[in-house]
């Protein structure tokens, strides 16, 4: 007689595709370099470099921690993420993935999870070096706001990511695509800051369009470096969350596409 056919647990499903989208994050130095040691290595050259230097009236330390966590969110979710996917779709992976018990949506929740522990685990790095190191403080108050940005900008560009494999067709430029958006984006956001003088309005204006310049004054509040004091800053929050929603409805409509033909 057949064998029935075993109804694997949600929680089984998603378990196993959070190690295996940590197993191919492992296997993939470059990846690693640039989400974990890279962030960790300028936030401690540049302070050491320019002394006693100041941005925007805070150390350099101080803001370039929540800089350059902002910016490990965006490389995770909008950059690695986003090559995973593409990669597994041109391979063929996501096509075989049908015949299987797997549904796709389990795929999909795996690696937004492995994105979020992997910010999280580069943001630990970040807060050894910056803590032990550089003399950057975080009030116990502000751990909570500070895991909640974290947690909103990784699950905004992961979403980002989501979109943009959703809508391109192959694998060849990506990368192109990627670096040559989010790297502008990182300077005229301040997540890169050259000097303490204010950028021109017209580059603000464009930067407060999108979703990184929030992501790191809602870091910045949540260490009591912010505009808005230690906390949560809800109203940069509340942008982040409307680029999640508009990159979620982009990914859903192209779903065909970004789980391949």
């Amino acid at each position: 007689m057949p064998r029935e056919r075993r109804r694997w647990a949600p929680g089984a499903l998603l378990r196993g595709q959070i190690g295996y989208a940590l197993l191919g994050l492992r296997r993939d130095p470059l990846s690693v370099f640039f989400a974990v040691v890279f962030p960790a290595l300028l936030l401690m050259l540049l302070p050491t470099v320019f002394g006693n230097a100041r941005v925007h009236g805070l150390p350099m330390a101080r803001y370039l921690f929540a800089g350059m966590a902002a910016y490990t969110a965006a490389v995770v979710g909008y950059v690695d993420l986003t090559e995973a996917v593409v990669g597994a779709r041109s391979a063929g992976v996501l096509k075989r993935l049908r015949g299987t018990p797997l549904p796709f949506r389990w795929y999909v929740a795996g690696r937004v999870c492995a994105t979020l522990i992997t910010v999280l685990l580069a943001c630990a790095v970040l807060a050894a070096v910056g803590i032990g190191f550089l003399g950057v403080s975080v009030a116990a108050g502000g751990v909570p706001a500070l895991l909640l940005a974290l947690g909103a900008g990784s699950l905004c560009f992961s979403a980002l990511g989501l979109a943009l494999a959703a809508l391109m067709p192959s694998a060849r430029s990506l990368i192109a695509v990627t670096l040559g958006t989010l790297l502008p984006l990182c300077f005229i956001s301040e997540v890169f800051v050259v000097g303490d003088q204010p950028l021109p309005g017209p580059l603000t204006a464009v930067a407060d369009v999108f979703p990184l310049r929030h992501l790191l004054q809602a870091l910045l509040a949540a260490t009591g470096s912010g505009d808005t004091g230690a906390g949560i800053a809800w109203n940069h929050l509340s942008i982040v969350a409307g680029w999640t929603v508009l990159a979620l409805l982009v990914a859903r409509w192209r779903r065909g596409a970004l789980a391949g033909p």
